[in-house]
């Protein structure tokens, strides 16, 4: 889940003070819920104009497959009437080949787009999200190791880590910059943005947790 920046510059950087600090930056940002709602927000936004834009692809294409559908028929119509082995059956054939291949291909486009899921967290996911961070706020202190490299994993949270004098300190001798990848952005008040999140299987794995601690969906820990 990081990147090391510059290897030739890079000292050695101690994984567990990191994996720390990290867990930190993750529980700050769901802990927070006004930081939680604006990243949620233009998550949001961009997951409905991401849908937008690919609504109106598909239209476009559905209008470009019902013009191709209607020149095969006409093709289909001349064909009929074209002297067996003359040229003008031969060329009807190749415009009916071509007009086919075309249309294979915004079928093709079509159905991609249909599968494509758009950037950003839909109403769902950001439903999800938001129970998931109530859930953290309520007992993250009770998180092993293992859970927490859990939740890193889920998240697909990525950091590239490099040296910077005006960065966070880890360990004795160093500081250093993490920039953070996300897919939903949550303002992190110290170095950028923070959390990438794929909600579902965060609930996932927080139903599997409360399962092993013996605590029955609806109630608390």
């Amino acid at each position: 889940m990081y990147d090391w920046g510059d290897p030739r510059e890079l000292p050695y950087v101690p994984v567990a003070d990191l994996e720390a600090y990290t867990w930190q930056q993750v529980c700050q940002a769901l802990l927070d819920p006004d930081r939680l709602a604006e990243g949620m927000a233009a998550s949001r936004t961009q997951h409905d104009q991401a849908n937008i834009q690919r609504f109106e692809r598909i239209a476009i294409v559905d209008a470009e497959i019902r013009e191709k559908r209607t020149r095969l028929d006409k093709i289909a119509e001349r064909l009929l009437d074209a002297e067996r082995g003359g040229e003008l059956e031969a060329l009807w054939k190749r415009q009916a080949k071509e007009t086919d291949e075309t249309l294979q291909r915004l079928k093709t486009e079509r159905t991609a787009l249909e599968a494509m899921r758009a950037e950003g967290l839909s109403a769902e996911d950001a439903e999800s999200l938001e129970a998931f961070a109530a859930e953290v706020r309520e007992g993250f202190e009770s998180f092993t190791p293992a859970d927490v490299r859990h939740v890193f994993e889920l998240l697909q949270l990525r950091g590239t880590v490099r040296l910077d004098p005006n960065g966070v300190k880890l360990g004795r001798a160093h500081t250093y910059r993490i920039d953070w990848e996300a897919r939903v952005s949550i303002p992190n008040s110290e170095h950028g943005t923070l959390i990438q999140c794929f909600s579902k299987s965060l609930l996932v794995m927080l139903a599997k947790r409360r399962c092993r601690a013996g605590i029955l969906p609806g109630t608390t820990s």
